[in-house]
């Protein structure tokens, strides 16, 4: 059976390609960004659950968690992947670091091909 794909005025056949970074700008379409951003700063102030999510991102452990992927192959394959296919990723990456206060936020660069 054929399958099909409906967004906006646009069509996509299951024999049509698309790639990550089609799907990564769908995804990042369904909210605007200023109003991802100014929910997020919302919560921040009035959650008491995104005050802990955040509290233990700016741990020393989930930087070391970051670190630990930053040597792994595989995770590090995925990445590139991302990044390859057109995802800004690294400006993701340096904005979360900066906005958590760790220490490095330099990211590893990608082979090329």
């Amino acid at each position: 059976a054929d399958r099909y794909y409906h967004q906006d005025t646009r069509t996509y056949h299951h024999q049509d390609t698309r790639t990550i970074k089609d799907l990564w700008d769908d995804l990042i379409s369904i909210i605007p960004y200023s109003d991802f951003l100014s929910w997020f700063l919302e919560q921040y102030a009035i959650n008491p659950d995104m005050q802990i999510l955040i509290g233990r991102l700016q741990s020393p452990s989930s930087e070391n968690i970051r670190d630990h992927l930053n040597t792994c192959e595989e995770y590090l394959n995925y990445r590139c992947r991302f990044i390859g296919e057109g995802i800004d990723l690294v400006s993701v990456e340096e904005k979360g670091c900066s906005f958590l206060g760790w220490a490095d936020c330099t990211t590893p660069d990608c082979p090329t091909h």
